[in-house]
């Protein structure tokens, strides 16, 4: 085994430690294998590993204060995880042929603009791919992404700040999403994503934008909650069930959400002082396990698959409807507080 890095202070062809030549680039033609390819601490440098295939333990690029490109066109896996933490200059990755990673991704703490390009990445064993804490634009391009943690990995945007955009074409299960506490702008693009088992949009500042046309199921909650800035699912007819429902006190959130083939929730809706929201449609719902819950004032909420009257069922909970008094809503109460059916064209 080898263990290359650019933190050590020479270069031994055997063991391939290298120490970053600023004015000289250097180019590892001969390193085939390493234990691990760590570039930490440097000033700026462009490293290229033109023959690296694997690398048993983690690839580590940290903490360099100059702009970094880390080149490595035949490194096929990585046994532990890939990192890219907490550099101040611009930093790049570039590992096209990269099919398996045995751990995580993990982008945390850039202050500059990270480039991570993984065209070929087909599985990520670990359980989590986390962007967190960047204070620069971060793009990572994961087209041929099939698998992260056996379809139940978690995908984490926390605290960043600059756009940030993330795309898995091929991505066809994940478990938790979080996307949180950002200022900047966030987008993922999903398109092949069938099924999640949570997504949770909350207390961010700038546009959260998740495009997901295949996905069929969210067996967990669906959260959209204290954003100032505009949150977007876009989702199609596909989309047929959702675990539970939860809007809370967003402030710029977008005026509709739809979510136009959702049949059934299996415990609560709740949408609670949205202020910015006015249509809230659902017009394929039928069943709501749980509590059904609109206390908004300017919300008008479609659901006219839903029946719902003093005998019915399809609520197995509370039901209650503080909509405008004009009855926009289709889930009303009469006088003495006993539900009755109203009729909402969607």
């Amino acid at each position: 085994s080898t263990f290359a890095s650019t933190s050590l202070p020479a270069v031994a062809a055997a063991a391939a430690a290298a120490t970053t030549a600023a004015a000289a680039p250097p180019t590892f033609a001969a390193l085939e294998h390493a234990a691990a390819l760590d570039v930490s601490l440097n000033a700026g440098a462009a490293l290229v590993f033109p023959r690296l295939r694997g690398v048993d333990g983690d690839v580590r690029v940290f903490g360099n204060s100059g702009s970094h490109t880390v080149s490595a066109p035949a490194l096929a896996t990585v046994g532990g995880s890939v990192r890219i933490e907490r550099n101040v200059g611009a930093t790049a990755l570039l590992a096209n042929a990269l099919a398996t990673i045995a751990g995580d991704v993990v982008i945390n703490g850039n202050a500059e603009f990270a480039n991570v390009s993984l065209p070929s990445l087909s599985a990520v064993h670990g359980d989590s791919l986390l962007v967190t804490f960047n204070a620069g634009r971060i793009v990572l391009n994961a087209p041929a992404l099939a698998t992260l943690g056996g379809g139940s990995g978690r995908i984490t945007f926390q605290g960043n700040a600059a756009l940030d955009t993330l795309t898995t074409s091929s991505l066809g299960a994940v478990g938790d999403v979080l996307i949180t506490e950002n200022t900047g702008d966030i987008t993922w693009q999903a398109p092949a994503l069938k099924s999640l088992l949570s997504l949770d949009i909350n207390g961010n500042a700038g546009l959260m934008s998740v495009v997901a046309h295949a996905l069929e199921t969210i067996d967990g909650a669906l959260t959209l909650s204290y954003n100032v800035g505009s949150a977007a699912l876009d989702v199609t007819e596909r989309l047929t069930r959702i675990g539970a429902l939860a809007m809370q006190r967003n402030v710029a959130l977008l005026e509709a959400v739809a979510l136009p083939g959702v049949v059934d929730v299996t415990h609560d809706v709740r949408v609670h002082e949205d202020a910015a929201l006015y249509t809230l449609a659902m017009p394929a719902l039928r069943h709501v396990g749980g509590q059904f819950a609109v206390v908004a004032h300017n919300v008008h909420v479609c659901l006219s698959a839903l029946t719902v009257n003093a005998a019915a069922t399809a609520v197995g909970g509370n039901h209650t409807c503080a909509a405008p008094a004009d009855a926009s809503c289709l889930i009303c109460q009469d006088a003495v507080g006993s539900a009755v059916a109203c009729t909402v064209k969607c």
